[in-house]
C-alpha cells in the first residue's frame, strides 16, 4: 500500500500526470552536480578514460555555454562545479557527455548498455562557504581544479 501512495504521488503531481520533476536549473547559479555509476560500478576504468572524460566535458561545456569550476572524478562517479549561461543548459550538457562517453567506453569494450544511473543529481550553491565544503582533497580525487563561480566571488 505504501509503495503504491508513492508512485500514484510521483506518477500524479496536481493531477497531471507527469514523467519527472525538473532539476532546479536558473542562469548563472552556480550548481553542484554529482553522477554515479549505474549500480554504483566503475564508469572509468583507465588514465585513458580519465583523460577522455575530462576531453567530453571541456567539448560539451564549450558548446552548451556552461562554465566547469571544478570536477572530481573517482571512478563510479563524477563531481562537477557548473554555472550555465542560460535556463536548461546543465542538462543538455550533462546528456552530451554521458552520449558521447558512453559510446566510447562502449565501442572501446565491445559491450552494449549504460554506464551510468538514469539522472544526474543537482543542487544550487548558495553561498562560498558550500563551495569550500565540497571541495575535500582525498586519495579518490583525480584532478580538482577552482575557480570560483561568478555570483559568490
Amino acid at each position: 500500500y505504501n509503495a503504491r501512495k508513492v508512485y500514484f504521488r510521483r506518477v500524479y503531481a496536481l493531477g497531471k500526470l507527469t514523467a519527472r520533476s525538473p532539476h532546479p536549473d536558473l542562469p548563472c547559479i552556480a550548481q553542484r552536480v554529482m553522477q554515479r555509476g549505474n549500480e554504483r560500478l566503475p564508469c572509468l576504468f583507465r588514465e585513458v578514460e580519465y583523460r577522455r572524460h575530462l576531453s567530453n566535458l571541456h567539448e560539451a561545456a564549450l558548446s552548451h555555454d556552461c562554465a566547469i569550476h571544478a570536477h572530481v572524478l573517482v571512478t563510479n562517479h563524477v563531481h562537477l562545479l557548473v554555472t550555465p549561461q542560460a535556463s536548461g543548459k546543465v542538462s543538455r550538457m550533462m546528456q552530451a557527455l554521458g552520449r558521447r562517453y558512453m559510446s566510447y567506453v562502449n565501442s572501446s569494450y565491445r559491450r552494449a548498455g549504460t554506464l551510468r544511473e538514469d539522472r544526474y543529481k543537482a543542487c544550487l550553491i548558495d553561498s562560498a562557504a558550500y563551495v569550500s565544503a565540497c571541495h575535500r582533497p582525498g586519495p579518490s580525487i583525480y584532478h580538482p581544479t577552482l575557480r570560483p563561480p561568478q555570483n559568490l566571488r
